[in-house]
């Protein structure tokens, strides 16, 4: 069985330019978009689709940590 990271232990290993296109994903009816100028280093991490702008739910669980200010 594959493990997947803590959402937190990722959050906390990101940079400020990950963070800000996690941060600044917009919500739309399918799902939070990421701008296409930040996706590059989001869909390396897995966080992002692999074909597409929407983030993952991984990606999203990560999302939720940084925007409740549990990482700084």
């Amino acid at each position: 069985m594959i493990e997947m990271p803590e959402p937190a232990a990722v959050a906390r290993s990101l940079g400020a330019d990950s963070r800000y296109g996690l941060t600044t994903a917009i919500l739309t009816f399918d799902g939070y978009i990421v701008h296409p100028d930040l996706l590059g280093d989001l869909r390396d991490q897995g966080l992002v689709e692999v074909r597409g702008f929407h983030l993952g739910a991984f990606g999203m669980a990560v999302r939720k940590i940084i925007m409740e200010g549990h990482v700084r």
